[in-house]
């Protein structure tokens, strides 16, 4: 069973579950909870290619998946939305085969430098030897977030996988 920090996934659902359910008879409500269901999700490496002979590959299943926040969604619509640029581009030019490269030059544009920032971040963040470093620098955002709302958004933002980490380094 899955188990981190003393905790077991599994006993965690079931509790929550239990709970849920306790809330639902409290208010004669009915609720169904099916079985969970789940995978590994591979963050972004910015090793390798997203495109292969024929395709090109999106959100996902293309690994773009923030490395420091988790989230996936944001990049899974706009990869879509390259994607379509990168048909609509080839299509119009009658080069079906351009769509691949264009959309690997696409992603690279619009998301490559904030999701190679999020990789080297969370590869830093693993290194046990930077502990104290991190540790006083989260320290540090935290008492500026309280002096400045502004710095509070951006690094807000860039935690929760909304905003750009380039945000984080621009004075």
């Amino acid at each position: 069973p899955s188990q981190r920090f003393g905790l077991r996934v599994r006993e965690l659902f079931e509790r929550l579950v239990r709970m849920l359910r306790r809330y639902a008879v409290e208010r004669h409500a009915r609720i169904e909870v099916e079985r969970p269901v789940g995978w590994p999700i591979r963050s972004f490496s910015g090793a390798g290619s997203r495109c292969f002979e024929g395709g090109f590959v999106i959100g996902e299943a293309g690994s773009f998946v923030d490395p420091f926040s988790g989230e996936g969604i944001p990049h899974a619509l706009t990869t879509a939305r390259l994607g379509a640029e990168a048909l609509r581009k080839a299509f119009r030019r009658s080069e079906p085969a351009l769509a691949a490269s264009e959309y690997e030059r696409l992603w690279r544009t619009h998301l490559g430098v904030d999701l190679s920032l999020g990789e080297l971040a969370t590869t830093l963040l693993r290194n046990r030897h930077l502990q104290e470093v991190w540790l006083s620098s989260f320290y540090s955002m935290v008492l500026a977030s309280q002096e400045d709302p502004r710095y509070a958004r951006t690094a807000g933002g860039v935690l929760a996988g909304i905003a750009s980490p380039l945000e984080m380094l621009s004075p």
